[in-house]
């Protein structure tokens, strides 16, 4: 393992400091305008930010730090410059970050330790160009290191002009799993490797290798790992294209590569499989003009047209099979506008291409658009507040994603509105649909979702968004879903929806965590799976269900595991139906949601007392952006911190109290709040003008602080009624009245 440079540790420390300093979830930030330096954006966002940052030169080096944000530039790697300017430092560094966090578009130069650093993180680095870094050390990387990195995902980046001690001109990589490394061109670096890894499963394909014959080899793989090379253009190596060097198990899988004009073969060492397809012939590159890019384009009669993996997976964007090297043959510009290269944004969709991407300025855009089966990433450029897509027929989705587009297709930063089908639409697809807000739209039809509808979908992302005000007419308030697998909902507010259920699951197997779902005393259920499938179900806050906050109901194997989530409020109790799991951790405890601004998302920030903080699943997995143990509920509670006036320990009650219900009279439901100057067991009682107990609202062990809990007396008879509270010694009982 590598020891980071010492001089990081400043970087580190000032990210560390302004943790506590994020402000409104999904926030575009802007540099220079809003922020003079780059990093300066980093440490004012908060996890799913995003920071635009104008043409222009930054000299400085910038260091995610437990950050799940988006740096990306406005006008591309070609006017965009992070230049380092201290000796022994990257020019940017990933720190324990978890999936999320993102570097697109830039060019990362001047640094004498290695241009892109990633150290225990899963980031997104695509767009670049890598150039003019250089390592002095054995075992780092020129342009990228990666160390003990889990699904990074290096595409289209441009990595030339770097300087390795010894391996890993391009991209070292060490102790890293599952990492994705395609579409990139590298050429004039210099060092034994290109692309060297050690102890590394990762697959490469895609990409165009020039060893310029300075280079042994174009891809190596030692002591153990697995690398699945395939789709490659590898030229000019002084020994050989692909290595599996051993001496453990370091396999290379080779399959559909063009290997030409590598002095010791096309394959070295004892631990190379050769898979089908691999061919050897000059691949027929432009060559002009001399020293760019373009020079790495393969012709139209190029032998690598067509030969790649037939894999529908890795077609090129028109459809055709997949051209080797890291662009096809009718490559052309992967970003389009709206409106300035567009007046619509289906008309940028028509015009798309498979892998490009679609930037939509802030507007309200009244259309239906319809991904059309392709690969293309949908993003609002400043957000969903100021960007809106209403639906211009609204007996058709707003959104439809429904024509089996791939992973990689993405819908984020909109406003979504005004269909009476369904928000957004996605059939036997596997989009991610993140940062919106999804509100105002309806279903007529039977289990078809208000808010988000999927059928058939694998491995979809749906995380970060706010759903409300949407209603279905049975099944799915909020989130519908049906034969799906391995979908993830994660991180979204979801409430004022109405409907039978929030979300409803049936024959799907899904992972729904970090979710906050009010029933505002409407809905049966927060989640609910049927028929077959399984959710894993964790670090959920679920309040206010006629019946209960999960259920597994069959009445097949529809299983729903239950773990780490607070549960409060549900009429019905916590779980039901015969087939769930309660695994270690819930709780059902009054979640202390900050209540204000009323009818806003931040009304659900919990505060720093509440139970719910630290006490999500203790898994690193589930970590806060600030290392700390999982806060239950859509974001931790210190990401409220610079909204919200953070009570100090002197600000606890300082006697036990009951108020008087709000509303009184009221009809159906009401609030009682309390307070508790110290940690009781606490029992809260309904009775009748009789005397006669009713309903037992709470019976438990409660920390001080304020609390509240609902009534819903939706079953019960026009009247007077009384409330009791008893904590320890304390006794106090108050009369409301009930009017239907």
């Amino acid at each position: 393992m590598k020891v980071t440079n010492m001089k990081i540790l400043p970087i580190i420390s000032l990210v560390l400091v302004m943790l506590f300093c994020g402000t409104a979830y999904g926030t575009t930030r802007h540099v220079p305008s809003q922020y003079a330096e780059i990093q300066w954006g980093i440490l004012a966002s908060s996890d799913w930010d995003t920071v635009m940052v104008a043409p222009g030169y930054y000299p400085e080096e910038i260091a995610f730090y437990r950050i799940r944000v988006v740096v990306i530039s406005s006008g591309g790697a070609e006017v965009t410059t992070i230049d380092a300017q201290t000796s022994g430092v990257p020019a940017v560094v990933f720190q324990s970050c978890l999936p999320g966090a993102e570097l697109n578009g830039f060019t990362v130069t001047g640094s004498d330790y290695t241009g892109v650093l990633v150290n225990y993180s899963s980031p997104r680095i695509l767009n670049n160009i890598i150039e003019y870094n250089s390592s002095s050390s054995m075992n780092i990387g020129g342009g990228i290191d990666l160390n003990y990195s889990t699904s990074s995902f290096i595409k289209k980046n441009i990595i030339r002009n770097n300087i390795a001690n010894t391996y890993g001109a391009a991209i070292h990589t060490e102790y890293s799993t599952n990492d994705t490394i395609c579409y990139n061109l590298m050429y004039d670096n210099y060092g034994f490797t290109e692309i060297r890894c050690l102890n590394t499963t990762a697959a490469i394909y895609n990409n165009t290798i020039d060893g310029d014959g300075s280079r042994w080899s174009g891809i190596s793989n030692q002591l153990s790992g697995t690398l699945d090379c395939r789709n490659n253009i590898i030229v000019n190596m002084v020994a050989n294209g692909i290595v599996g060097a051993g001496p453990g198990t370091g396999y290379a899988v080779a399959s559909y590569n063009d290997i030409y004009n590598c002095a010791g073969g096309a394959f070295g060492g004892p631990y190379v499989t050769q898979g089908p397809g691999n061919i050897f012939v000059a691949p027929g590159f432009w060559g002009m003009p001399p020293g760019t890019p373009e020079e790495y384009d393969i012709t139209p009669f190029s032998q690598c047209v067509d030969a790649g993996d037939p894999d529908p997976f890795f077609n090129d964007r028109d459809g055709s099979r997949n051209d080797m090297g890291w662009r096809d043959a009718f490559y052309d510009i992967p970003v389009l506008y709206v409106p300035g290269d567009y007046p619509t944004i289906q008309g940028a969709i028509n015009a798309a291409l498979n892998d490009w991407t679609i930037v939509v300025f802030p507007g309200i855009y009244n259309e239906n658009i319809d991904f059309l089966g392709k690969r293309i990433a949908i993003y609002g450029n400043d957000g969903p507040e100021v960007t809106t897509i209403s639906a211009s027929d609204a007996n058709i989705a707003t959104v439809k994603i429904s024509s089996s587009e791939p992973k990689g297709t993405v819908l984020s930063g909109f406003t979504i509105t005004g269909s009476n089908i369904t928000g957004v639409y996605c059939y036997g697809s596997s989009p991610e649909i993140s940062n919106n807000i999804i509100e105002n739209n309806s279903s007529n039809y039977i289990n078809n979702g208000g808010g988000i509808d999927l059928n058939y979908t694998t491995s979809s992302v749906i995380r970060d968004n706010i759903i409300r005000d949407n209603s279905a007419q049975t099944y799915g308030a909020a989130i519908h879903t049906e034969y799906s697998t391995n979908d993830t909902i994660c991180y979204n507010l979801i409430y004022d929806n109405y409907g039978y259920t929030e979300i409803r699951c049936l024959n799907t197997t899904a992972a729904i965590y970090n979710n906050t779902i009010d029933g505002a005393g409407s809905r049966w259920s927060g989640i609910s799976n049927q028929l077959s499938g399984t959710l894993d179900c964790r670090n959920n806050i679920i309040v206010n269900m006629v019946a209960n906050g999960i259920v597994g109901a069959g009445p097949g194997a529809g299983y729903a595991v239950a773990s780490y989530n607070d549960i409060y409020n549900c009429a019905g109790g916590a779980f039901g139906g015969p087939y769930v799991t309660q695994g270690p951790g819930n709780i059902f405890s009054n979640p202390l949601f900050w209540g204000m601004p009323p009818g806003t998302p931040e009304e659900y920030d919990i505060r720093p007392f509440s139970p719910c903080v630290d006490s999500g699943d203790p898994d690193p997995f589930f970590n806060d952006s600030d290392g700390s143990r999982n806060d239950m509920g859509w974001k931790p509670w210190y990401l409220a911190a610079s909204k919200q006036e953070i009570p100090s320990l002197e600000a606890l009650p300082i006697e036990i109290a009951i108020s008087q219900n709000y509303p009184n009279p009221f009809n159906a439901q009401t609030t009682i709040e309390y307070n508790l100057p110290e940690e009781a067991d606490v029992t809260i009682e309904i009775y009748d003008l009789l005397g006669r107990r009713i309903e037992t609202l709470i019976a438990e062990r409660q920390q001080a602080g304020f609390h509240q809990v609902y009534w819903n007396a939706n079953n019960k008879a026009s009247g007077a009624y009384f409330y009791q509270l008893k904590a320890g010694d304390y006794v106090e009982s108050r009369k409301m009245t009930l009017l239907k």
